[in-house]
């Protein structure tokens, strides 16, 4: 999911319900960390060290796993777009400046970001937000209906009647 495409919505929020690093393929997190670092080296208007291409390709599979392992050991509930928006946020010098990319500079980004105010604002809108699947009338019936059945089949099989929701149930069958 790109910051890009969600205009319209908090980053925060669009972050902190992405899909989290270490649930992912490593493979997979580790070339999302490379395009992450390649992006933050232009953004920052800085060439990632290395007298040729294969020198700085070596370098940023390196320090992509540095970020990764650090992600590991101290970060581990981290989602990736968490770890784009704190990186955004350290180029864009919000976290104070910076004197040179590397990972003590990437790991105080990411200690400042989860930190933040807006990003704990976000985690208790979410859950205010909770989200409950409303079913129309005729698919809440037929949930009733299969309750009822199963009830009724727990209480053939044990002898145990088990009413799940007998308000309810006593005023249907009044």
């Amino acid at each position: 999911m790109e910051l890009a495409k969600t205009e319209n919505r908090n980053p925060y929020i669009v972050a902190i319900t992405s899909g989290k690093i270490l649930e992912m393929k490593k493979s997979d997190a580790l070339k999302e960390i490379i395009d992450l670092l390649q992006k933050t080296y232009y953004d920052a208007g800085q060439v990632m060290p290395g007298h040729d291409v294969k020198t700085q390709s070596q370098n940023l599979q390196i320090l992509a796993r540095a970020i990764f392992e650090e992600v590991e050991k101290t970060f581990r509930n981290l989602r990736i777009e968490e770890i784009k928006l704190a990186f955004r946020n350290g180029v864009r010098k919000e976290y104070g400046d910076f004197f040179g990319l590397n990972v003590s500079t990437f790991h105080g980004w990411i200690k400042r970001f989860v930190a933040d105010e807006k990003r704990a604002e976000a985690y208790a809108k979410t859950k205010q937000e909770v989200i409950m699947p409303i079913a129309t009338e005729s698919e809440a019936f037929e949930m009733w209906r299969e309750a009822i059945k199963k009830q009724f089949e727990q209480f053939k099989s044990t002898g145990i009647l088990s009413c799940e929701f007998p308000t309810y149930q006593f005023k249907e069958f009044e």
